[in-house]
């Protein structure tokens, strides 16, 4: 992102109707931990700039709140060395490692069930979920809100769960004018991915072969940014080839 791009999500972030916007996401956040005490919550941290987003207003309420990554095998660098960096600023995150099936070919790790068992601990998951994202989570939050109680059986880690969405409705503008604006720590793969030429709506932090991430082209970006991650994640499953 060039100098000037930030100075505009700067200013933005200091207009009235932003900081409305940051008040309303605050007041959502004030209402799931009114529906269940703070202790019961954790943050599905993903790395990502809007998990940072919702991270930072939920520990501006309950500075304690457990983060919980998922590494899913396959990462880029930046992301370990940011959750190390937000670590030793003082979050708590929990790194496990749980398998994930992603795609009919991709399945990420081996397994191991034991780690699962964190989630058991809490009744509520923060998340940075966005509509602007794809049209399941649009659907997904038109139908139940921002804050919802899931009453889905089986294996979902939010099966019986509360859900709390706080910037649902915010746009990928709206991210990143609160992360410049706040002066937030964040993954430095997004300058990767700047200075590969992606706009801000093209950059994806993540999972490689997720059905939405082949979408994206996220094995293309790959293979030209982190070519060396390419070639460990094709050895380990040469389909990914068939995308690139």
């Amino acid at each position: 992102m060039k100098d000037f791009e930030k100075e505009v999500f700067i200013y933005y972030y200091k207009t009235k109707a932003f900081q409305k916007k940051i008040q309303t996401a605050k007041k959502i956040v004030k209402q799931a931990f009114d529906s269940l005490p703070s202790e019961k919550w954790y943050m599905a941290f993903s790395g990502g700039k809007d998990s940072t987003v919702v991270f930072d207003l939920v520990r501006s309420e309950y500075k304690g709140i457990q983060g919980i990554w998922n590494d899913d095998e396959f990462y880029l660098p930046e992301t370990i060395e940011y959750i190390e960096r937000m670590k030793k600023a003082g979050a708590n995150i929990a790194h496990i490692s749980i398998q994930v099936q992603h795609t009919e070919w991709f399945t990420a790790n081996e397994g191991n069930p034991a780690a699962a068992d964190i989630y058991d601990k809490y009744s509520g998951v923060f998340w940075g979920l966005r509509a602007q994202e794809n049209s399941k989570r649009k659907k997904f939050l038109k139908a139940y809100g921002a804050l919802h109680y899931s009453q889905a059986q089986g294996k979902s880690k939010t099966a019986g769960k509360w859900t709390c969405s706080p910037i649902a409705w915010w746009s990928t503008e709206d991210v990143w004018a609160y992360i410049l604006g706040c002066g937030l720590d964040y993954n430095k793969a997004y300058d990767c991915l700047s200075e590969m030429g992606l706009s801000i709506d093209q950059q994806r932090i993540g999972p490689y072969a997720t059905e939405n991430a082949l979408g994206y082209g996220m094995l293309v970006t790959l293979k030209k940014g982190w070519p060396e991650k390419y070639q460990y994640f094709l050895a380990k499953h040469p389909q990914a080839a068939e995308y690139v």
